[in-house]
């Protein structure tokens, strides 16, 4: 749904999408609560979150049509490592 503008209209979606611009006019890695980097190649739109003892990411990666959830009860774990981890194999195979 978000993906196809359904929840906030193609115009927001675009501007949560789009790296900040910081004070010396340089672009940010980061939109509206979005991390907006890139994976093998592949534009990543990630979040990631945490309450004691719980951490999680989710990331996005939409000429891939590839979406991964990682959710953990282990304050120590990595998700967005692991994600990008999932990431990395499922991008490497044929059409994505």
């Amino acid at each position: 749904m978000l993906a196809r503008g359904g929840l906030t209209g193609g115009a927001p979606r675009a501007a949560m999408w789009t790296p900040a611009k910081l004070s010396s006019g340089e672009a940010a890695p980061y939109g509206f609560g979005w991390r907006l980097e890139s994976v093998e190649g592949h534009a990543e739109i990630g979040h990631g979150g945490s309450l004691p003892g719980f951490r999680s990411y989710y990331a996005r990666y939409p000429e891939a049509k590839l979406a991964i959830i990682v959710l953990t009860n282990n304050g120590g774990a990595e998700p967005r490592e692991i994600a990008r981890g999932i990431a990395k194999v499922m991008l490497a195979k044929p059409g994505a």
